[in-house]
């Protein structure tokens, strides 16, 4: 129970996102050489996972290259919508490269699947999305 992710441990649905959040807790700890949230009980194990966030690495250890701390804490986003798309994203990022960058610069055309990938994890928020749609139908011309 203590790799389970959140959303799994409330009894929810377990997707992709789910299992990157478990590979987040064991890569904090491999870095880190203690777990990311230490905790007595199992409920309070479950309120730190929602409520805070574990130490950054670079706190605890002496040159992790930034890449890889970005990819260990994006994995452990308490909310699903905030992690990584898919694995191939984590790994793409820990390549030390920008592989979309490097497909543009061969002159080849990404793959849809590498341009989806490679853009920051975050989710728009529900009242951003409501505020576009707004701007969109105040755009559009009105029928005569």
């Amino acid at each position: 129970p203590a790799y389970m992710a959140p959303e799994q441990s409330a009894g929810q649905e377990v997707t992709e996102q789910s299992d990157l959040y478990v590979l987040g807790l064991v890569r904090y700890e491999i870095f880190a050489g203690k777990r990311a949230f230490e905790a007595k009980t199992m409920a309070e194990l479950h309120r730190l996972q929602k409520e805070s966030r574990p130490k950054k690495l670079s706190s605890l250890v002496d040159g992790i290259q930034p890449a890889v701390e970005r990819g260990v804490h994006v994995c452990l986003e308490s909310d699903p919508a905030n992690r990584p798309p898919s694995a191939a994203a984590v790994r793409a990022a820990l390549s030390g490269g920008d592989p979309l960058a490097a497909a543009i610069a061969a002159g080849r055309t990404p793959a849809p699947e590498l341009v989806a990938e490679s853009g920051e994890f975050r989710a728009l928020s529900l009242g951003k999305a409501w505020t576009c749609l707004a701007f969109v139908v105040i755009a559009l011309p009105s029928p005569s």
